[in-house]
C-alpha cells in the first residue's frame, strides 16, 4: 500500500509540474509580435506612399507602351529605373 501512495504521489506531482510549464501566458509575446507586425505596415505604408509621390505616369503615354518601355529598361538593366 505504501507503493502504491508513492507512485500516486510522483505522478501527481508530475502532472501538476507538467500542468504548470505547458500553461505558459503567451501575450506579452503576441503583443510584441504584434508590434513588429504594426511597425513593419506602417514602414511599408510609407515606403508606398513616398514611391507612389516619386513615380508619376504621364497622362500622354498609353500603359502598353508603358509596359514596353519598362520591360526593356529592366532587360537592358538601365540604372535609375531597375
Amino acid at each position: 500500500m505504501n507503493k502504491f501512495f508513492r507512485l500516486v504521489s510522483m505522478f501527481a506531482i508530475a502532472g501538476v509540474t507538467f500542468a504548470y510549464t505547458s500553461c505558459t501566458d503567451y501575450s506579452e509575446d503576441i503583443n510584441k509580435v504584434d508590434g513588429r507586425v504594426d511597425n513593419l505596415q506602417s514602414q511599408f505604408d510609407a515606403f508606398k506612399s513616398a514611391t507612389d509621390e516619386s513615380i508619376k505616369v504621364s497622362p500622354d503615354i498609353p500603359t502598353e507602351e508603358l509596359d514596353e518601355i519598362l520591360k526593356y529598361c529592366m532587360q537592358s538593366g538601365i540604372d535609375g529605373i531597375v
